[in-house]
């Protein structure tokens, strides 16, 4: 999912939340903020990617500050 599908999915929920009574609009208003928070950032799928190791090396938060020799 990517910014445009966040702006417009917050454009879509507001547009509904003209119509609504107060209770309903209250919570739409509240899910387009949080439609609006996730522009920018990392989807949640790259924020828990693991660290892994690429060949022998030690995986980059687990480095030992160079002073294991090879």
């Amino acid at each position: 999912m990517n910014d445009a599908y966040f702006k417009e999915q917050s454009r879509r929920v507001r547009a509904i939340a003209d119509n609504a009574d107060p209770f309903t609009k209250k919570r739409l208003l509240a899910l387009a903020e949080s439609y609006d928070a996730r522009i920018g950032r990392p989807s949640r799928a790259l924020r828990q990617l693991p660290v892994v190791a690429i060949g022998d090396e030690k995986p980059a938060d687990h480095r030992d500050e160079g002073k294991t020799a090879r």
